[in-house]
């Protein structure tokens, strides 16, 4: 009988089929949307996917807190596709969100582990814009 017991307590403890103590990890979801840091920068990067450089200029602002002037934003033109191409075919593997300031929020876009999309936002007229953008590679 004490042999039958012992294999059984062996069986239950190799194989895992009750665990205990271990708590469900919650999924956050994300509001996309201009009105939270995380949803600008994510409609950025949408539009730059779409090649649409038009509307993504409409999302970046300067570091002082205005919005762009439409012959300043010809100076982004050249700048966006670049980072488009950096982007590109990109998934998303983690977003981190920083409070530097009481109006400024910097969001950092990971990709792939590897590359990461670093903006800092600032809110404007109840919408947050870009005011910096920054791409950059991590090796380990």
């Amino acid at each position: 009988m004490k042999y039958y017991l012992f294999i059984i307590l062996i069986l239950l403890s190799s194989c895992e089929l009750i665990v205990i103590g271990e708590i469900p990890q919650e999924v956050k979801t994300i509001t996309i949307s201009r009105s939270n840091p995380v949803g600008t920068v994510l409609l950025f990067k949408t539009e730059l996917d779409s090649n649409n450089i038009a509307a993504a200029t409409d999302f970046i602002a300067t570091p002082t807190g205005h919005k762009i002037m439409a012959v300043n934003k010809l100076d982004y033109y050249t700048e966006l596709p670049m980072l488009r191409n950096k982007l590109k075919n990109l998934e998303i593997s983690n977003i981190y969100e920083q409070h530097l300031d009481g109006n400024l929020i910097r969001v950092n876009v990971e990709f792939g582990y590897i590359r990461n999309l670093i903006c800092d936002t600032k809110k404007l007229d109840s919408f947050y814009y870009i005011v910096n953008y920054k791409f950059e590679k991590t090796y380990y």
